[in-house]
């Protein structure tokens, strides 16, 4: 497997509590990152705090990406304890629907 140097870096996984994001925040402290999981699910955020403290520097901020003013928050105390965030990862789920244009139709894969 690479290997990738993120030393001196500073990274945000958001999912980082579980699943894909998990396996990204271990592969960025695995190449040296220091990283700020956020995630709105605070005992997944314990857990995975727990299980990627050995690997390295983990950080871990409770969040809900549907709230603006909450990511605003979230920054300002990720760049705090960071003090700087040069990795910005994405790698949570969304559940959120969008509604398709009236004018926007679809046929065989076309618009």
């Amino acid at each position: 497997m690479n290997r990738y140097d993120f030393t001196n870096r500073a990274a945000v996984v958001t999912g980082g509590a579980q699943g894909i994001g998990h396996a990204v925040a271990e592969r960025l402290l695995d190449g040296g990152a220091r990283v700020a999981l956020w995630d709105r699910d605070e005992a997944a955020l314990a857990s995975a705090r727990a299980s990627l403290a050995k690997a390295g520097d983990v950080d871990t901020v409770l969040v809900d990406l549907t709230d603006r003013d909450a990511v605003a928050q979230a920054t300002s105390v990720t760049l705090a304890r960071l003090e700087k965030i040069d990795v910005p990862c994405t790698a949570r789920a969304s559940r959120a629907r969008t509604r398709r244009s009236p004018t926007t139709r679809r046929t065989n894969g076309r618009a």
